[in-house]
């Protein structure tokens, strides 16, 4: 089982490993809340990968902040999700619980940055490290670990 935390939010899927991105807490930038309950949102209606991708695509490549409400909605119609089905996950009680639930697993870990990546126990802090973790993942494939 593979847990994703984005945007202190665990989004989960099935695989071998443990790979945990996270955007950290940034409680002075009220936005942030956004981007956080979108991709919980997005996680609900399995679109949680792409959705990270357009989001992450978003923020480092293209420059966008803050990511408010319509930005997470393009995000989600970015990756074929349905903007109804969007809406509904988004304004769903269950979505501000998981939020919370994985805020507390994110703090737990040791989370502080943006972004912060988990695979299994091994951090790597920084949107300069994707690249590391991708090695790493892949050198972890290689020896079928």
């Amino acid at each position: 089982m593979v847990s994703l935390l984005l945007s202190c939010m665990t989004l989960s899927f099935t695989t071998s490993r443990r790979f945990i991105p996270t955007l950290s807490r940034l409680a002075s930038l009220r936005h942030n809340r956004n981007q956080k309950k979108a991709a919980t949102a997005a996680k609900q209606l399995g679109a949680v990968v792409p959705y990270s991708l357009a989001l992450f695509q978003a923020v480092w490549v293209e420059g966008v902040w803050p990511l408010d409400k319509d930005v997470c909605r393009q995000a989600a119609v970015s990756v074929e999700l349905s903007p109804s089905a969007f809406e509904e996950a988004f304004a769903n009680p269950a979505t501000d619980d998981e939020l919370r639930n994985t805020a507390a697993e994110a703090h737990r870990r040791g989370a502080f940055g943006v972004p912060t990546f988990f695979v299994d126990d091994r951090m790597f802090w920084g949107n300069d490290r994707m690249v590391l973790v991708r090695h790493h993942l892949m050198a972890l494939g290689a020896r079928g670990a």
